[in-house]
């Protein structure tokens, strides 16, 4: 075969060398990402003789596989609601941090915190607690940091989730049920 700007010749048994000459016959195949195939082990081949054997009187490997891949979907998408769950999981733990210093009320205080540019105003409790929190909680401003980026990124996944699910009519029967609590949750 010949070569254009690039491509490399094969011979006959598929076997091509980077300069368009056939490869040696005993050339080892590095697969199409050029990485090495796994080497089978001893411990594999053991391991695989009593899986092929169970598996061959049960038949329950394709079972595990097709229930593998409900489990962990292959496309990316799909990590939109695991995204807004984790990120809700998150702005929970973060929210109960923030409640141990949090102090809800509108009763005029004159602040006499850390926070220099602010000392001796007036203004309400809660907003005198959370500069006490930033300011003087060990890891305050961290956490309400935490918390404000974690509520941001729980709307936007919930969002696009949300309208992944429209999009590819996944809200249809049996799911719909699903479709209003997470409609409703927004």
């Amino acid at each position: 075969m010949s070569t254009f700007s690039g491509q490399t010749a094969s011979s006959p048994d598929g076997n091509a060398s980077s300069n368009g000459t056939p490869a040696a016959s005993g050339a080892v195949d590095h697969g199409r990402d050029g990485h090495k195939p796994l080497q089978d082990t001893s411990v594999g081949k053991a391991a695989a003789g009593p899986v092929k054997w169970l598996d061959d009187r049960v038949g329950m490997a394709g079972l595990v596989r097709k229930n593998l891949r409900k489990v962990f979907p292959d496309h990316w998408s799909f990590m939109l609601g695991e995204i807004a769950l984790w990120s809700f999981v998150v702005l929970l733990l973060s929210g109960v941090f923030l409640t141990l210093w949090f102090k809800p009320s509108m009763t005029e205080v004159v602040y006499t915190g850390s926070y220099a540019p602010l000392n001796g105003l007036e203004m309400s409790e809660a907003y005198a607690s959370t500069l006490d929190i930033t300011f003087e909680v060990r890891g305050g401003l961290l956490m309400r940091q935490i918390h404000h980026w974690a509520a941001n990124l729980f709307l936007a996944a919930m969002l696009v989730h949300m309208l992944r699910i429209f999009f590819t009519g996944a809200y249809r029967r049996p799911r719909e049920t699903n479709w209003l609590v997470g409609l409703g949750m927004l």
